[in-house]
């Protein structure tokens, strides 16, 4: 009798701890279920300066390797789930990235993305006004001066020459002034080209070496100490930009301690 009644009893455990796995892995199982449920989300695409409508949005979920695009009105719609990362790009805006976290699962709501306009920043273009170097040479071979010749009010000209010396004088030629013409626009254009040569040098320079890198560097607070010190350094825009960063701003906390030793 006891016998049967230990068998009873096993076979209640075995039942009891059979169940008991199964509940267990039937909840783990929804649970990841639930987790892994993918849905569709809704949203608009706007640009932040406006709120006017973006269309033609790229919309990519990079977990899924899914995408869409928004419509006119910048609606769009995606399937995603939790812990997805969704990324918007458009011309002309910089790129976003959405993660999708539990709030927006259970909320199921609208999603609004505003874009930052995106600003490019373009080399800079010589305009010539002639398209082939025919055109050019046919220009130049033809070329009238539009200005007026110039009027010299001199003096007249007393001049005796020795006996037996040749006498004359000289007459410039269309050549010579076309030379002079073209001469003087090439040094002028050489000029300008060395102006804006210097100018991105200085744009370049001053992304190294500015005030706010000076004053973390050294602790110079005033504006005006700023450039007194900048004089008393004496590094000129090309050192700076044709230098490794870091050796500039070792120079800069030596120079310092010789600032600091004379104040």
């Amino acid at each position: 009798m006891s016998s049967i009644f230990s068998i009873v009893n096993t076979s209640l455990v075995q039942i009891i701890i059979a169940v008991f796995f199964v509940v267990q892995g039937s909840s783990l199982y929804l649970a990841a279920q639930t987790h892994s449920r993918v849905v569709p989300l809704g949203g608009f695409v706007f640009d932040e300066r406006d709120s006017s409508a973006i269309s033609n949005v790229h919309i990519i979920n990079l977990n899924r390797v899914r995408g869409t695009t928004s419509d006119n009105t910048g609606a769009f719609t995606i399937w995603a789930n939790e812990g997805d990362s969704i990324m918007f790009q458009a011309v002309g805006f910089l790129n976003d990235t959405l993660r999708i976290t539990a709030d927006i699962m259970e909320k199921r709501e609208k999603i609004f993305i505003p874009l930052k306009e995106k600003i490019y920043q373009l080399p800079t273009v010589e305009v010539f006004p002639y398209a082939t170097f025919q055109e050019f040479k046919y220009a130049f071979l033809n070329f009238e001066d539009p200005d007026p010749p110039f009027e010299l009010d001199l003096p007249p000209l007393d001049f005796q020459p020795d006996p037996g010396e040749s006498s004359g004088i000289i007459i410039p030629g269309p050549i010579t002034a076309l030379y002079d013409r073209f001469s003087r626009r090439g040094r002028e254009l050489a000029k300008y080209r060395e102006l804006t040569e210097e100018a991105e040098i200085a744009r370049r320079a001053s992304r190294i070496v500015n005030y706010d890198i000076i004053k973390r560097l050294t602790g110079i607070e005033s504006e005006q100490e700023y450039y007194i010190f900048m004089d008393f350094c004496n590094m000129s825009y090309e050192y700076i930009v044709s230098t490794k960063e870091y050796i500039v701003y070792q120079r800069i906390l030596q120079c310092y301690k010789q600032y600091a030793a004379l104040k």
